[in-house]
């Protein structure tokens, strides 16, 4: 371990641009970390975005550098149960979209 940097929670999708030596964790509480890499053994937060709610995978095109992340609008989360100790946030239906950042 080289370091250890502080992200958003949630997190799902890690993705590191090699051209621009930057690293971005999107984070399901609605964060994206970028971190950028000083050197092989150096790393920094460099700024946290606002995304959305859910927004916790990301993939990136290498030809033009924007970052793809899908999430949807989210209803109530229901009342924890026996069952269900840790229950989720329904999805509102047809709210899918895809966040892009250049």
């Amino acid at each position: 371990m080289v370091t250890t940097l502080p992200i958003g929670e949630g997190s799902d999708g890690v993705f590191y641009d090699e051209n621009r030596k930057l690293i971005f964790s999107s984070n399901g509480s609605g964060t994206l970390t970028v971190i950028t890499q000083k050197n092989k053994d150096s790393y920094a937060v460099l700024e946290t975005i606002s995304t959305a709610k859910g927004a916790r995978t990301l993939t990136m095109s290498k030809a033009t550098g924007a970052l793809y992340l899908p999430t949807a609008n989210f209803g109530d989360t229901p009342a924890a149960t026996s069952d269900n100790p840790n229950p989720r946030a329904s999805i509102v239906p047809d709210s899918f979209k895809i966040l892009v950042i250049k």
